[in-house]
């Protein structure tokens, strides 16, 4: 009876969707015109989206090895005053993955309080798009952090084992190697050139801030692995591992991105005080040595020019930030403290507190989620993080000296480095970073789950 039910949800989905697929053929045809990944990108995301019907696991891994790699192709198909093109239709697809995974089972996973954390801040985030002046980017940023919330809870409809969860961090970091070898590539031709910062890589990604944050995901991962003895890697497994850390480390100097450097060894930091105290003294001897390299002295040196008081001076990056945040932070708690101004309205809205034509971004999560959102929304988005961060301490207080605490002191080590990065960069905007990001948290959170049910049965035979 259960076969029988599954093959008719899955004959039914399929007709459904091949329908679908030709309508939206028919109506991309317009756009195709203009640009022929239209022609090629609508029926390839039907067909995978059957395909998910079919074999879910295998398109997950599919948006894991290719998502990082999108960003350049997909930044020329918007087609809605800038803002919708066929990335909106790889955040409906990942929505519908959800969705499929949820009526194959017709129930929720226990995920351990986060779908509860995440709907609460999703709906404080629907009301604050209708409250929004600009209904376009208000919408477009809504559903990315949908699918950073879908993101997020794919594990947890994929993951019923430790083996699980090993394999899924190994896909993970396998999914790391195209974006690090188009990061390479990107190195050996000198980059771009910014203005304040020189020569910056960015690899497959749309600015060396997102490289340096995903570079800074996959430090973790790579930690995380050597240090988990479950994973039972060979001595030429370890050395390649520990040769893969040190690329990462000098790729993710080149972006010359400072917020992620910190965050980097904020990771290291954070580990050493939870695990393995060698490393604190590391993470005190390594950066001097660092000052050595050029690309990092002088991203250093910058901070000490142009501090001026003056708004309408030449002010280094953070003394910038610091001069905006004062008078956003003082903005949004002048008016509609509670509820906030709308998704997306900082950027315009600064023009009234900020000097600048055409409107800056926040450049710090917690201020736009609170000028925004309001008290209720940044509430809620500390709740994600609360939860989680609770969940995963007490497991790793639960099994301090057990093959599953590097894991859980990796988890809350990069728990750490995000939210310290959240207070200097537009992070919601770094959709395939975050949907990486997301997905990474959600399987350390199966991990919590996966070692307390084997736990459990360990009791159970004793």
């Amino acid at each position: 009876m259960q076969n029988s039910h599954t093959e008719t949800f899955r004959t039914g989905a399929a007709a459904f969707l091949g329908m679908t697929a030709g309508a939206a053929v028919i109506l991309s045809l317009p756009f195709a015109e203009k640009n022929f990944i239209f022609l090629v990108g609508v029926p390839f995301l039907f067909l995978v989206l059957v395909l998910a019907v079919v074999r879910i696991e295998a398109v997950v891994l599919l948006l894991l090895f290719s998502r990082a790699l999108l960003d350049p192709f997909l930044e020329g198909t918007r087609i809605i005053g800038g803002g919708f093109g066929l990335g909106a239709l790889i955040n409906l697809f990942v929505i519908a993955l959800t969705g499929i995974l949820f009526l194959r089972t017709l129930q929720w996973p226990a995920v351990d309080g986060l779908q509860k954390s995440w709907f609460f801040y999703l709906l404080f985030n629907a009301a604050a798009v209708v409250l929004s002046p600009v209904p376009v980017p208000a919408v477009k940023l809504f559903f990315n952090l949908v699918t950073y919330a879908c993101m997020a809870l794919l594990p947890f409809f994929l993951i019923r084992s430790a083996s699980g969860v090993r394999f899924w961090l190994k896909a993970l970091l396998g999914s790391s190697l195209l974006p690090v070898l188009a990061a390479h590539a990107d190195w050996a031709r000198g980059g771009i050139y910014f203005e304040d910062a020189g020569q910056r890589i960015l690899g497959s990604f749309t600015h060396p801030n997102i490289l340096a944050f995903y570079l800074v995901l996959v430090l973790a991962q790579v930690f995380l692995i050597l240090k988990t003895p479950s994973f039972q890697l060979s001595r030429l497994q370890r050395n390649l591992l520990w040769l893969y850390l040190a690329d990462l480390i000098l790729l993710l100097v080149a972006t010359k991105s400072r917020n992620a450097w910190i965050a980097c060894w904020l990771f290291f930091l954070v580990y050493g005080l939870l695990k393995d105290r060698r490393l604190l003294l590391a993470c005190i001897a390594v950066p001097p040595f660092l000052l050595l390299l050029p690309d990092v002295r002088d991203r250093i040196k910058d901070l000490c020019y142009g501090t001026g008081s003056d708004s309408a001076s030449r002010l280094n990056s953070f003394a910038w930030r610091l001069k905006l945040w004062k008078a956003g932070f003082e903005a949004a708690l002048r008016e509609n403290f509670l509820f906030g101004h709308g998704l997306g309205s900082l950027k315009i809205l600064s023009t009234r507190f900020f000097i600048s034509d055409a409107g800056v971004g926040a450049h710090n999560v917690y201020l736009e989620i609170l000028f925004e959102t309001g008290l209720a929304g940044f509430t809620a988005f500390l709740a994600i993080f609360a939860s989680s961060g609770a969940k995963l301490f007490a497991a790793f207080k639960k099994t301090a000296l057990g093959p599953w605490s590097a894991v859980y002191a990796a988890a809350l080590a990069y728990l750490a480095s995000y939210l310290f990065a959240c207070a200097g960069d537009n992070m919601l905007y770094y959709l395939s970073f975050n949907w990486y990001c997301w997905f990474f948290l959600g399987v350390m959170l199966c991990a919590v789950r996966v070692s307390h049910d084997e736990s459990l049965r360990h009791h159970s035979v004793v």
